[in-house]
């Protein structure tokens, strides 16, 4: 469900970016809407799911946010949980095992070049303290204190980070995550925190548990704005996977085994749960669908629609004709310097500038709307409104209601093995034929969930399985009824494969027995969905917005997007089937409007799950041969009339961009050096104060 509404808080000049750091069943993403972008767009989208959806399960959890192409970027993003999916006791995961990963895609301009640059950093998580009592500065978190049992990892994981303590205005989380990147010799974190619902400040605490993720580099989230920072646009498309394990896994670089500890579970009772988000778009004055962050005219309407186009600069200094004083030349006659990037010489590149044209090198700016104090025409008061979006989403958890009895709790009598279709019980008592039952210790990698056919014997004696066992099980292991539901209805029934862990074999002509049926549930396994990206070329030239590019597995379609600015954003699959056919991977094959497009590097056409750089070559279809000699052949199909963009142009060489890493620099160390505190994912989120921090 969506919905738009009032603004429920009010955090004044700081904005509040967080995203659900949790959750398998991946919701598809449409990244990409369209080739201009339309005003006032912000559609934002997030999707959540279960690797398992039992009650008191240790299940993983992926949550998935992205932000479309032709949207306007967000400036402020919460979501939250409910309460019931956070254990309630104490947590005991050693500090230091790994509980998580985060995988993301980012797009940036740099040096006044449009939005061409594509970054995707990956992150392992830590668990790490909450102690908010012993902190470290920013730049201690990365150092290793000899005295620990473990100098080989951060002392942000053992220690708190004093400018998350400030973010969060003291507040003490929950849990706290860590992760950390070493990109082109720059060091990136990552602290996800979970909060008591209530504990941020303005959100209703019936909206459950607030989720918020810090990312930053080489400075502190609240420092002044950084001169001389190459990143001068931070941009859309934007999207990010970010996996919490249910069990925790081994850091192999302490020594020790943290493998095993509950990190999450679901709710003890089944039903339906509502996850919420809450997301605000930066502000546009003009209303010309480019947000003030963005816009070096930020109270004239634009000539060129896109900050991703740079049809509206012809001088390529970054400011648009519709107020570049001298469209035709860099910077403008009596201009304050000859800096091609800071025509006002305060040492901001021009779209990295609040006021491009006067020199402000505070960068103040009272009402936090991204205009600078010096140029603003109301600086007291915001320009612009905002563009608000709210979600949710409800999962069902299966389980027991809220005072259900569940009886039926007894032990193994016997070894069992995997591939067995009986198991030999102690005690029969309260249990029922169709009844589910988990067998093996609760949390343990073996323990398994299966169905009672028959019941055989009285006080001890035999279950019959539906299904063959997967792992080997020892007497008296557990085995508990967990919850009072019918089986799921075998749609297929085929032979089962002989061998270990499979279902009974087929028993030879003339032998006692009966072939065991292999169940399919009649619903679609979940499917981690692969991100996929990159540049489209149509005869070596980027290929022009407008053009639909769709991908199909085995002729079936999985999917779509629209080029804009030459490149493509699309998650195959784009939709999670609850029916089949479900979804299969298999070679991709990618087409733009009926020409055929090949992967640049090889192997690349084989589906991945996760963010999959792949950049695209494509040619038209050849005609038909007929055997009339008079016969014309058919020319390629033109790009589509609707919508009719221009195609991307690169800036000259050394004018004020930079097309991906063709320009030789390494864009990440080159973009992360001076990067304080800007948040470069989607759906990570950060505490940011004002535009460039």
């Amino acid at each position: 469900m969506r919905m738009n509404s009032a603004k429920p808080r009010g955090w004044g000049a700081v904005a509040v970016m967080s995203v659900l750091a949790l959750v398998v069943a991946i919701l598809g993403l449409v990244l990409v809407q369209g080739g201009v972008r339309a005003q006032g767009s912000f559609e934002p989208s997030a999707g959540i799911g279960l690797s398992d959806y039992e009650s008191d399960v240790n299940a993983d959890m992926i949550t998935t946010f992205s932000v479309p192409a032709t949207d306007y970027n967000y400036k402020e993003f919460v979501s939250f949980m409910p309460v019931e999916f956070f254990p309630t006791e104490e947590l005991d995961v050693p500090i230091g095992a790994k509980v998580g990963t985060l995988d993301a895609v980012a797009t940036l301009g740099l040096l006044n070049g449009p939005c061409w640059t594509t970054l995707g950093p990956a992150f392992d998580l830590w668990w790490a303290t909450t102690d908010t009592s012993s902190t470290v500065t920013f730049s201690e978190q990365f150092a290793n204190d000899p005295s620990r049992a473990h100098p080989g990892m951060h002392d942000g994981i053992y220690y708190y980070p004093d400018f998350i303590d400030r973010l969060l205005e003291g507040v003490e989380p929950l849990s706290r995550m860590y992760g950390y990147a070493n990109v082109s010799g720059s060091d990136v974190t990552i602290n996800l925190v979970v909060l008591d619902a209530g504990d941020l400040s303005g959100y209703p605490a019936d909206w459950g548990r607030p989720v918020v993720t810090v990312l930053n580099n080489i400075g502190d989230p609240l420092a002044e704005p950084s001169q001389g920072d190459p990143i001068t646009d931070f941009c859309t498309p934007l999207v990010s996977d970010t996996t919490t394990f249910g069990l925790s896994e081994d850091n192999p670089e302490t020594g020790e085994d943290e493998a095993g500890y509950e990190v999450r579970r679901n709710p003890h009772y089944g039903g339906d749960y509502t996850f919420r988000w809450y997301a605000e778009s930066m502000p546009d004055a003009d209303g010309d669908g480019i947000e003030n962050y963005m816009d070096t005219c930020p109270f004239d309407v634009n000539v060129d629609p896109s900050p991703k186009l740079p049809e509206g600069d012809p001088d390529n200094d970054g400011i648009d004709s519709a107020c570049d004083p001298d469209p035709a030349a860099s910077c403008w006659p009596g201009a304050p310097g000859p800096l091609f990037n800071d025509c006002d010489l305060d040492f901001f590149y021009n779209r990295h500038d609040l006021c491009p044209m006067v020199a402000d090198a505070d960068q103040a700016d009272i009402d936090a709307d991204d205009i600078g104090d010096a140029c603003d025409l109301h600086p007291t008061t915001s320009d612009g409104t905002p563009v608000e979006w709210t979600e949710e989403e409800v999962l069902e958890i299966e389980g027991p209601a809220p005072g259900e009895e569940v009886e039926g709790e007894t032990t193994l009598a016997e070894d069992a093995s995997a591939g067995d279709t009986e198991i030999d019980v102690d005690d029969t008592t309260g249990f029922e034929e169709d009844d589910t039952i988990q067998i093996g210790e609760e949390g343990e990698e073996t323990t398994e969930t299966n169905w009672i056919t028959d019941i055989e014997g009285g006080s001890a004696g035999t279950f019959t399985l539906l299904v063959a066992l997967e792992f080997d099980h020892d007497a008296g292991d557990p085995v508990v009824k967990i919850e009072a539901v019918v089986p799921p209805t075998p749609t297929v029934t085929a032979t089962p494969t002989e061998g270990e862990g499979s279902p009974t074999p087929t028993p030879e002509e003339g032998e006692e027995g009966t072939p065991t049926p292999t169940v399919e549930v009649a619903i679609c396994e979940p499917v981690f969905p692969g991100t996929y990206n990159g540049l489209v070329r149509i005869d070596g030239q980027p290929a022009d917005s407008g053009y639909r590019i769709t991908a199909s597995i085995d002729g079936t379609p999985w999917g779509n997007a629209i080029i804009s600015g030459g490149r493509y954003a699309m998650d195959i699959p784009d939709h999670m089937p609850s029916a089949k056919p479900c979804f299969e991977p298999g070679t991709i094959t990618f087409e733009l409007d009926g020409m055929t497009c090949t992967p640049v590097e090889e192997g690349a056409d084989v589906w991945k799950a996760g963010i999959q750089n792949v950049d695209l070559t494509c040619a038209p279809v050849a005609p038909p041969v007929t055997p009339t000699p008079e016969v014309t052949a058919t020319p390629p199909p033109p790009p589509p009339t609707t919508p009719t963009v221009t195609p991307v142009k690169p800036p000259p060489s050394g004018a004020g961009g930079l097309s991906g890493s063709s320009s030789g620099l390494p864009l990440w160390a080159m973009a992360l050096a001076s990067w304080a505190g800007l948040v470069i994912v989607a759906g990570l989120g950060t505490l940011v104060a004002a535009k460039r921090r």
